[in-house]
């Protein structure tokens, strides 16, 4: 049995997880594992399915799909409740790539001792904001 590293956020949480997810799952179960890895089973909403959308393109993966066909080792994914009251993923959050831009910028600027200046070259080779710049997602 082969696992697909994945890294995943729940709409309603704020720290990306990572975890292996066995490639013969379809999409439905491996949305299921990874939700049973950071919900509480006594507070999961049971009327509500859960879907997995990828992150950076937005689309919404067929919840019969195995799972390791369709995900690509590393993509990042976001766990949803569905139905969603709208398709936020779809639209990217300009405030937040605003706010990042503004803190790497103060940490380059005001704080010269800061690991940001330190370690410049890796800051920028490693930055999201300048990964999604560069490849003119943003």
């Amino acid at each position: 049995m082969s696992a697909i590293p994945t890294i995943f956020l729940h709409e309603e949480d704020f720290v990306w997880q990572v975890f292996f997810v066995p490639a013969e799952f379809t999409v439905k179960q491996a949305a299921d594992f990874l939700m049973s890895l950071i919900v509480n089973a006594t507070v999961w909403p049971k009327n509500k399915e859960v879907r997995i959308v990828k992150y950076y393109s937005g689309e919404v993966l067929d919840p019969n799909a195995k799972f390791g066909e369709v995900v690509k080792p590393g993509e990042p994914l976001l766990l949803v409740w569905w139905p969603p009251k709208e398709e936020w993923w779809r639209k990217k959050d300009d405030e937040t790539f605003r706010l990042v831009r503004e803190t790497e910028e103060l940490m380059r600027t005001k704080a010269p001792r800061s690991p940001m200046n330190i370690y410049r070259e890796e800051f920028e080779r490693l930055s999201i904001i300048r990964r999604l710049e560069r490849e003119g997602k943003i």
